[in-house]
C-alpha cells in the first residue's frame, strides 16, 4: 500500500513537472500591436524621426528637379543669346571685311581675324573665297584649300547669316561678304560657348534667382 502511495506520489510529480515546463510554451509572444501599446514614447519618437528622414529627402529630390529645371531652361536661354549675339557680331566685321577687300588689302582682314580668335570662346576663323578656297585662316595651314573638305556646300553658299549648333557643342556660323555687285566671300566663325552644367557649383541661390 505504501508503495501504491509512493508511486501516485511519483506520478503526480511528475506530471507537475511536465505542467511547468509546457507553461511558458502556452504563452502568446506580443505582436506589433503590443510592442506599440507597451512602449508608446519610444515608437512616437521612431516615428517622428522616420518622418524627419522622410521629409529631408523629399525635399532634396524636389530641390534637384528643380535646380535641374532651372539649369536647362538658362541653357536654352543663353544658346538663344549666343545665336542672337554671333549674328550682331559678323555684321560690323564683314562690314570691316569689305572695306577691305575692295581694296585689296587682305593684310589688314588677317589682322581683323587674328585679334579675333585671341577673343575667350572663338576656335577659329576662316574666310573663303568665292572659287571655294580659304584664302585667309586663322589657322595656316587651311589656307589655300578647298573649303569644301571642311564645310557644307549649303553653309558655304548661304545668303544671309546662319547660326548652326553642332554635335560637340560649337557653333558654326557662316556670314557672307558682299561687295557692290557680286560676293568678295564667306566669313566662317568657330565658337565654343559655354554652358551651365548639371553639377556645376558656381551656379548658385543668386544665380538661380536670376533666371528665374
Amino acid at each position: 500500500m505504501q508503495e501504491k502511495d509512493n508511486l501516485n506520489l511519483s506520478d503526480n510529480q511528475t506530471g507537475d513537472s511536465s505542467e511547468v515546463k509546457n507553461a511558458p510554451n502556452n504563452q502568446k509572444k506580443p505582436g506589433i500591436l503590443g510592442f506599440i501599446k507597451n512602449h508608446t514614447y519610444l515608437t512616437t519618437v521612431l516615428a517622428g524621426l522616420l518622418l524627419i528622414v522622410i521629409v529631408y529627402f523629399w525635399k532634396d529630390i524636389q530641390g534637384r528637379n528643380e535646380r535641374k529645371a532651372i539649369l536647362e531652361k538658362a541653357n536654352i536661354e543663353l544658346k538663344n543669346k549666343n545665336h542672337e549675339m554671333m549674328v550682331l557680331l559678323c555684321k560690323p566685321l564683314v562690314w570691316a571685311i569689305r572695306a577691305e577687300l575692295l581694296r585689296n588689302n587682305l593684310e589688314q582682314v588677317d589682322i581683323f581675324t587674328s585679334d579675333l580668335v585671341k577673343e575667350k570662346n572663338f576656335k577659329s576663323i576662316t574666310l573663303v573665297e568665292p572659287s571655294g578656297n580659304i584664302i585667309i585662316s586663322t589657322n595656316k595651314k587651311l589656307e589655300g584649300q578647298p573649303a569644301s573638305a571642311l564645310f557644307d556646300t549649303a553653309i558655304l553658299s548661304t545668303d544671309s547669316t546662319v547660326v548652326i549648333s553642332m554635335e560637340n557643342g560649337e557653333l558654326l556660323v557662316a556670314s557672307p561678304v558682299m561687295g557692290y555687285d557680286k560676293r568678295l566671300g564667306i566669313l566662317v566663325i568657330n565658337y565654343n560657348p559655354e554652358n551651365f552644367n548639371i553639377g556645376d557649383s558656381k551656379l548658385n541661390e543668386g544665380d538661380e534667382n536670376n533666371v528665374k
